[in-house]
């Protein structure tokens, strides 16, 4: 089931849960590689041709040399010069043929073994070709059954389920996860009241005791260089049966001594924007209800984040009562709330 993020209650997966989302994407057909030269290197390279000009061009030399005795005309001598000039620049890439004599076997080794890589690659190009022939009709196939709203969301679920189903351990949040840092020293009514009710349902066996919950849990920010602060408090941690982390947050409209509206939708500080996004980034997914949702339905608030284990969202078939979805607020609404001391309404 998918809410909108204006509505309580709003889910942020975890960026690899949400990378398990997206649409298949077509295969990448493998490149070619490029071929090597057929012919082997040459010890002289290209040394018959230079000596060849050479010889015609001090030939031509020799003949106007002979010439230019008996008649005298400018067009002699602009033959005369030229062919001098072509004799030296023929001797000289005759001298350099025989110069590359030296890397002869260095060339060659270099040409045998690109001759070897172009082998193995080509081999690994037809093997990624196949590969690749495979997985388009793979994927034609699966892009024919994606034809409507429902069935994509069925193709989403499906995966989400089977990432989940292979996520890693509790471990990887070692460096992000802080059970004995700082204790958040603001927890509300809504956060001691969650806290009694989750630890009932733990005695009487409603949840599984392979669940964790972390009322006083810190998570430190690593290179959030943003914030003055050294550590987030969430107003709670769980940490899965299959070792997902999910940060759930209580929210209220307005603080209850000052009557400062809080949590309010497109905030001009993005301080909750801000947040969700660090813990998205760090793989911990957000899961933020209101507090009235957790006082007055504190039942279907624990099912949800149950039940995200295997499903990484609100399973469509989960009973929720008609006033149980709420919207969220704005300043002027939060500001109307504490006029009429809305949370003493629940």
């Amino acid at each position: 089931m998918s809410l909108q993020q204006d509505k309580y209650p709003q889910i942020y997966p975890a960026r690899e849960i949400a990378e398990s989302l997206e649409y298949p994407h077509a295969p990448i057909k493998p490149k070619m590689p490029a071929p090597v030269a057929e012919d082997k290197p040459s010890k002289y390279p290209n040394l018959d041709n230079n000596l060849k000009y050479t010889g015609i061009s001090i030939l031509i030399l020799s003949v106007f040399i002979g010439i230019a005795h008996v008649i005298y005309n400018p067009l002699v001598f602009v033959v005369l010069i030229t062919s001098f000039l072509c004799a030296v620049m023929f001797s000289y890439k005759s001298w350099c043929s025989y110069g590359h004599s030296k890397t002869y076997a260095e060339r060659l080794s270099a040409y045998e073994k690109a001759t070897t890589d172009y082998k193995s690659a080509l081999d690994l190009y037809h093997s990624h070709l196949q590969k690749y022939e495979e997985d388009k009709k793979a994927y034609d196939t699966l892009v024919d059954t994606l034809k409507t709203p429902e069935d994509i969301l069925n193709y989403r679920l499906a995966k989400r389920k089977q990432f989940l189903q292979s996520i890693k351990p509790k471990e990887r949040y070692k460096d992000f996860f802080c059970i004995d840092g700082p204790k958040n020293p603001k927890l509300g009514r809504g956060e001691y009241f969650f806290k009694d009710y989750v630890s009932e349902a733990i005695l009487n066996g409603q949840i599984s005791n392979d669940f964790e919950f972390y009322f006083d849990a810190s998570i430190m920010l690593i290179g959030y260089s943003s914030h003055k602060v050294s550590y987030f408090y969430p107003d709670l941690v769980v940490i899965t049966p299959r070792g997902h982390m999910i940060d759930v947050e209580i929210d209220e409209p307005y603080v209850a001594e000052s009557k400062k509206p809080i949590h309010c939708v497109h905030s001009l500080g993005r301080g909750d924007f801000n947040r969700n996004q660090y813990f998205i980034k760090n793989n911990c997914s957000v899961i933020r209800f209101s507090e009235r949702q957790i006082i007055k339905y504190p039942e279907i608030c624990l099912d949800i984040i149950r039940l995200y284990d295997d499903n990484g969202c609100i399973p469509i078939d989960l009973y929720m009562p008609e006033d149980f979805i709420e919207s969220s607020w704005n300043e002027k609404e939060a500001m109307k709330m504490a006029s009429m001391d809305y949370r003493n309404t629940y």
